[in-house]
């Protein structure tokens, strides 16, 4: 997404809550999240989180929450942009399946 989202992490584990709080530039860079609007709480009763935020388990007592306000701003943008990427990838699997339905091409393989 253009926007950087701000994401939610509930993390039980007050260790670990540590290093994600040193590292969140580093986090921020990977994941394309906005390192002001990263938050990091104990637990989900601790966190302000909106209904319809996109829950993301990452192991028992670590989840992040995004908010869907923030993943696609332009929805039918978005759409047309997965059709068109479904289209290729259709179009793809139909020449493969071509490819191997062929006896020679299927001849010319490696045995293994």
């Amino acid at each position: 997404p253009a926007i950087k989202t701000g994401p939610t992490i509930i993390c039980s584990d007050d260790a670990l809550a540590d290093v994600i709080r040193r590292e969140t530039k580093a986090l921020a860079l990977l994941a394309k999240v906005d390192p002001e609007r990263v938050t990091v709480v104990k637990s989900k009763s601790d966190a302000v989180i909106e209904d319809d935020a996109v829950q993301l388990v990452v192991s028992d007592g670590l989840e992040v929450f995004l908010p869907q306000q923030d993943l696609a701003k332009d929805v039918k943008k978005e759409l047309d942009r997965l059709s068109t990427q479904l289209k290729k990838l259709v179009k793809d699997i139909g020449g493969l399946e071509g490819r191997l339905g062929n006896p020679g091409f299927a001849d010319k393989a490696p045995a293994d």
